[in-house]
């Protein structure tokens, strides 16, 4: 229902809302302030005006039809769309086994924390674990990434890469770089163990993770090489500032340290330059055996 004006007259003005204009219940209480029951309430105290704020409003049987006929208006315009609203999607049930195997390949690489390499912390407390150095030569390919061979290269392919690279070692063990006798079946053992551990996942994701593996362990591409020279540079950083102690403790020479970090100049070749005079450094101070 609308209340018409003939049309010699002006509408009649309640306040700031004509009685022939149709508004939304919430916009015509937020211009109005009060709503049909503080109308039909003021009328039945017989008070003729209400004040609110700088506008005064007269209270009268339009106005109150007006606001009966704008409430039914909004609460059938309420019903017909709810009746008319779309029915959501039906959701997609979740891949469970596809969820079971990224979780049991998750759980299964927390493994990697209890993995110790030869490297110390630089407080000297203890030797570093598998998981801390991915990390730490992870952040380190970022922070670097302006030395590397191939500036444009992919920093999140090597990302990927040093998250995962030392993965195999849950089942194959960290092997020491600079022990012989334990490097003549690292290939062989980090193989079976990649084909194990990678397998854990999804096929899709399998072959991605182990593809990136693959990848790393070739040394081929702008983002494995950039990738190696990270994992090389970090624990030459480490044994450097922590005077030495891991190379004295195994009786390490700089020849072989020298041949070891050779791949940093391949990914980034100032970092290259700058471990080559660590190295030699190194070994003025006593740190490193010539």
């Amino acid at each position: 229902m609308r209340h018409r004006s003939s049309p010699d007259s002006k509408p009649k003005e309640y306040g700031s809302v004509h009685a022939d204009e149709v508004l939304p219940l919430a916009l015509l209480r937020q211009r109005l302030g009060w709503g049909r029951a503080a109308a039909t309430e003021a009328q039945r105290h017989g008070l003729r005006t209400i004040q609110l704020g700088k506008q005064k409003f007269v209270i009268g049987r339009d106005l109150i039809q007006f606001l009966r006929t704008v409430s039914a208006r909004q609460r059938k315009g309420s019903e017909e769309a709810v009746e008319t609203r779309p029915a959501p999607p039906p959701r997609t049930a979740p891949n469970i086994p596809r969820l079971q195997q990224q979780i049991q390949f998750l759980t299964e690489i927390d493994k990697l924390k209890q993995v110790l390499r030869r490297t110390w912390l630089l407080d000297q407390s203890r030797y570093e674990n598998d998981a801390e150095h991915s990390w730490h030569i992870a952040v380190a390919a970022m922070l670097f990434v302006e030395y590397a061979d191939d500036p444009k290269l992919d920093v999140l392919r090597v990302i990927k890469m040093l998250l995962i690279h030392d993965l195999v070692e849950i089942d194959a063990g960290d092997t020491y770089a600079y022990d012989e006798k334990a490097c003549l079946d690292q290939a062989e053992r980090e193989q079976k163990a990649a084909g194990r551990i990678f397998g854990l996942l999804p096929p899709d994701q399998a072959a991605e993770f182990r593809g990136l593996w693959d990848e790393f362990e070739a040394r081929q591409t702008p983002e494995a090489r950039y990738a190696v020279a990270m994992d090389r540079f970090q624990p030459l950083l480490h044994n450097y500032l922590t005077n030495g102690r891991a190379w004295l403790d195994h009786a390490v020479t700089s020849d072989r340290v020298f041949v070891r970090n050779s791949p940093v100049g391949e990914g980034a070749p100032l970092l290259g330059k700058y471990a080559e005079d660590l190295i030699r450094d190194a070994v003025a101070k006593g740190y490193l055996a010539e």
